[in-house]
């Protein structure tokens, strides 16, 4: 707007002129090219440029304390985590027979299709076991875990594909690539949740830790001893079976002889067998035992520490960055 010829100019509220001032004199903001006559340009050498992170420390504090920041309400705003563990070891006393007549039972379970080999003993098949259809199974017929475990419709109780972005997109490449996009869950489905929600570790005195995580310290505990506890029973039951079945087989054949000696070899595995049975029926554990309680911390273990890290690491180099970029722009 001009009154005769002359432009008028508007004069900046006092108060922006110094919060300007205060703020050009705490990030020492320097006279900008093209805009301040005092400006110069000239290159910057590695040395000036330490000088300037030296000098504009205001900037990288300014990073740090948002990068916190913003790592802080990440992390408030983070369902919580609490992380069971459970270590296991093999059972102390074999169920295996004694001398005498263990070669011969066990080549009389090798027959009957219920012998195990050394390699694969009772410690293995649990560890197998804790992820096995079989025991998703029993979880499912037990606790009704698949409608825990994926989404269902409310109104309907069918399932439903997972609602989150991730799973959106799966489903439209399989789609775009002409495969099912998605199939109902089932107990295979519930098996490979087993496998990833209850992690499995090597330690390295020969046992090992069951983990499970989940949003409260009970709902984490309670579900690694189902797991535990299920997976015993099944091995149990499945044992008890199989013994079932050799007697049967046993007696058959006592019945079936009239050879003393033969008598004699049966009333053998007969006996051993019932033992075995009185064994399993003893409530002691089958193929795992527990070194200790289950544990589960009282603060929750959602990364919290990681996230922090990452926010601060990003806040630094943030700051880096905007000082290199000042001191370029100020040398254009």
């Amino acid at each position: 707007m001009k009154r005769g010829g002359r432009r008028v100019h508007h004069r900046v509220p006092n108060w922006v002129n110094g919060s300007w001032r205060v703020v050009r004199h705490f990030y020492r903001i320097r006279p900008i090219p093209g805009v301040d006559l005092d400006s110069s340009s000239s290159t910057i050498s590695f040395n000036d440029l330490f000088r300037e992170f030296v000098a504009d420390w205001r900037i990288l504090l300014t990073g740090l304390i948002v990068g916190i920041s913003v790592a802080t309400i990440l992390v408030s705003m983070e369902a919580p985590v609490y992380k069971a563990t459970l270590t296991v070891a093999p059972v102390e006393s074999s169920m295996e027979g004694s001398a005498g007549t263990g070669g011969a039972s066990a080549t009389l379970a090798n027959l009957l299709g219920g012998g195990t080999s050394g390699q694969y003993g009772d410690y293995a098949q649990f560890l197998d076991m804790t992820h096995s259809v079989r025991l998703a199974t029993r979880l499912n017929e037990k606790y009704g875990l698949m409608k825990k475990v994926f989404p269902i419709d409310k109104k309907t109780g069918a399932f439903v594909p997972p609602p989150d972005i991730v799973s959106r997109l799966i489903r439209t490449v399989r789609w775009m690539l002409g495969l099912q996009p998605w199939a109902p869950p089932n107990m295979v489905s519930l098996a490979d949740f087993l496998k990833g929600a209850v992690a499995v570790n090597n330690e390295a005195n020969g046992t090992n830790t069951l983990v499970y995580s989940a949003p409260t310290p009970a709902a984490a505990s309670s579900f690694l001893a189902r797991v535990y506890q299920e997976t015993d029973d099944l091995m149990r039951q499945e044992k008890l079976a199989s013994h079932r079945k050799r007697l049967e087989y046993l007696g058959q054949r006592l019945s079936d002889t009239s050879s003393l000696e033969q008598r004699n070899f049966l009333i053998g595995l007969w006996g051993r067998e019932q033992s075995q049975m009185l064994l399993l029926t003893g409530g002691d554990p089958v193929g795992a035992r527990m070194t200790d309680d289950i544990r589960v911390p009282n603060v929750s273990q959602n990364g919290a520490a990681f996230t922090l890290g990452i926010g601060l690491l990003l806040g630094l180099l943030t700051g880096l960055f905007a000082v290199i970029g000042r001191s370029a722009y100020r040398r254009a």
